[in-house]
């Protein structure tokens, strides 16, 4: 920034603005990021949703679903070493509506999830490739 100092903070900006005089801050458009807080979150950034072309984050125009698939991973894949050691590969989740994987479950290569709007619940457990 023009050789102006800048401290990122992973913080609230309301809480954390208190602690710098004369602090300003800047709107960042939503293309520049996408937050990941949970593994469900890097699901989603890893998968075929969306790309990052000249530093933006591009969604796959191939969605036709305006709205980010619902996932929810169970406690086995909260940590990131064992989320990322339970997929071969990132599955396919374009025409994905909503996920919810509970138990000990891995994924194999080249899987990809669809779930329809017209199914009458809400969540879909899948189970693919489990091994003990």
């Amino acid at each position: 920034m023009d050789g102006v100092k800048v401290r990122q903070l992973e913080t609230a900006a309301g809480a954390a603005i208190r602690f710098f005089d004369h602090a300003i801050s800047e709107n960042v458009a939503r293309s520049w990021f996408l937050p990941v807080k949970a593994t469900s979150d890097l699901l989603l950034i890893q998968s075929d949703l969306y790309t990052l072309a000249d530093g933006f984050v591009i969604r796959n125009s191939a969605r036709t679903n305006p709205a980010n698939p619902s996932i929810e991973l169970g406690p086995e894949f909260k940590k990131v070493n064992n989320f990322l050691s339970r997929f071969k590969s990132i599955p396919s989740i374009l025409e994905l509506d909503s996920l919810k994987v509970v138990g000990n479950v891995w994924f194999g290569a080249g899987v990809t999830l669809k779930v329809s709007n017209e199914m009458p619940f809400h969540f879909v457990t899948f189970f693919f490739f489990i091994y003990f």
